[in-house]
């Protein structure tokens, strides 16, 4: 693995690092820019497919917890909403 891919692999953790604790944006908008850069980074750095992402970005959005646009119910007892 060449330092650009271990970079490559580690974005999303730094990514929501800086946006989160650096420039204390709140999780509803750095989780999206985050997922941003590393859908970038990925299809530069990997060379994964534009289908390939297509494919992957609402499959691990929906494993993140949902959100307040897709229409999922909040679950209850929960505080990082």
């Amino acid at each position: 693995m060449t330092l650009l891919q271990l970079l490559t692999a580690v974005t999303p953790v730094i990514g929501v690092l800086v946006l989160l604790v650096l420039l204390r944006l709140p999780a509803t908008r750095a989780r999206p820019m985050s997922l941003l850069l590393t859908a970038l980074t990925a299809y530069f750095s990997w060379g994964v497919g534009l289908r390939q992402l297509a494919a992957l970005i609402p499959e691990g959005h929906s494993h993140s917890g949902g959100c307040r646009f897709c229409g999922r119910p909040r679950r209850q007892g929960r505080s990082d909403y």
